[in-house]
């Protein structure tokens, strides 16, 4: 197909139009059959406030993750972004639980550069703690939320298209994106219980389902793989 003129038309399109002429209900469909079909469904959007990235984190979704970098402009961006979707969600013509939002820190450092760490942590905590709690105790610090819930920074996995979580051997290593990333699996398998991602045990037996039946598809992947080749 021909790419060259991809960014142009899709430019072009009449979001107003389409959604006058019942995309808003094509798109409520969709989204009830995926929630009958699958027990989570993952929506990559890009960033920013755009007609097709309000779909992503307006209309489709019951939960809204957002990554950020320690710089004053994606922690305003993305508190933007969250006051707006949060907003706009309220205002959906359909039946909707309240917008789930969950901020979480990226590319954090603490490691190497634990003071401006925890500095930043604290200014985060500050600016986007209104958004924690439809889901978090009252009486957990916002820093402590945001603390477990960071995305640390490798320079090893900046390279290339590897996954880290798949190949990483052990994921109860904090020092490791797996463990990271298990934690942000733990909070949206127990539905954003925070007392049960953070101490319970349901979510880990629920995690070491997913995690067999990823093997299982990993392995049937391979023989398929195999197949084909031979």
């Amino acid at each position: 197909h021909d790419t060259s003129s991809y960014s142009q038309r899709l430019r072009k399109i009449d979001w107003e139009a389409l959604f006058a002429r019942g995309l808003g209900n094509y798109l409520e469909s969709l989204r009830e059959e995926w929630r009958r079909v699958y027990d989570f469904v993952l929506i990559d959007s890009r960033t920013g406030i755009t007609d097709i990235g309000g779909v992503c984190t307006i209309h489709l979704p019951d939960a809204l993750i957002t990554f950020f970098t320690t710089n004053e402009q994606s922690l305003a961006d993305v508190a933007n972004v969250m006051e707006r979707a949060s907003a706009a969600h309220a205002e959906l013509p359909v039946d909707r639980h309240r917008l789930m939002v969950v901020p979480v820190p990226s590319r954090d450092e603490s490691g190497s550069e634990f003071e401006l760490s925890e500095e930043w942590r604290k200014k985060f905590a500050s600016a986007i703690a209104g958004f924690l709690r439809n889901w978090v105790p009252g009486n957990e610090p916002p820093e402590q939320v945001l603390d477990f819930l960071k995305i640390p920074y490798f320079p090893y996995w900046s390279f290339g298209e590897r996954v880290p979580v798949l190949e990483e051997k052990d994921p109860e290593n904090p020092k490791t994106l797996a463990y990271a990333y298990q934690a942000l699996a733990k909070l949206i398998v127990s539905n954003f219980d925070w007392t049960e991602a953070r101490e319970g045990v349901k979510t880990s037996e629920l995690a070491r389902k997913y995690e067999a039946q990823a093997e299982i598809a990993k392995l049937e992947a391979r023989k398929h793989d195999s197949a084909m080749a031979d």
